[in-house]
């Protein structure tokens, strides 16, 4: 019994740290450190956010601004110095590399793609899909040269 509880409480304590770690809270610009508040601006173009947060990746507090630019949705990430961590822009399908539109193809046959993103985190490159068949969805992740990096089951509409 009694190693039974531990084990509750040691499993509560993960999903706790769990879900403590994937929070995200709004915030104000002018409330972000100066470094931070300047990068969003300056990345951002003078654009309207639509959105910036506060959250916590890997341990790090990183905020995360959501604008339109040239036509397209783009959510950054920058830390507290104002270094960006990530950049992800809604793309055409089209606008991906032929490799990926292939993969895709390959990859999720007669899936409608719902969402193309490229991404760029610590200067490394991905497209990630979004699509959907048979009333599954899944977002599918994959290098320029069309490798399939992840394969991600999704759950509601808002992913």
């Amino acid at each position: 019994m009694k190693s039974n509880t531990i084990l509750l409480l040691a499993v509560a304590f993960a999903v706790g740290t769990v879900t403590a770690e994937d929070k995200e809270k709004k915030v104000n610009l002018d409330k972000l450190p100066s470094p931070a508040a300047e990068a969003i601006k300056k990345l951002s173009g003078g654009e309207k956010l639509e959105g910036l947060s506060e959250e916590t990746e890997d341990g790090k507090t990183v905020y995360e601004a959501k604008f339109k630019k040239g036509g397209h949705v783009r959510e950054v990430s920058v830390d507290a110095q104002g270094n960006q961590v990530s950049d992800e822009e809604t793309i055409e399908a089209s606008a991906a590399p032929k490799a990926v539109r292939e993969a895709i193809e390959k990859d999720a046959a007669g899936a409608k793609i719902e969402k193309m993103e490229k991404v760029t985190e610590k200067g490394t490159v991905t497209f990630e899909a979004l699509v959907s068949a048979n009333g599954k969805r899944e977002e599918l992740v994959f290098s320029p040269e069309g490798k399939l990096l992840k394969r991600e089951a999704k759950k509601g509409a808002k992913d």
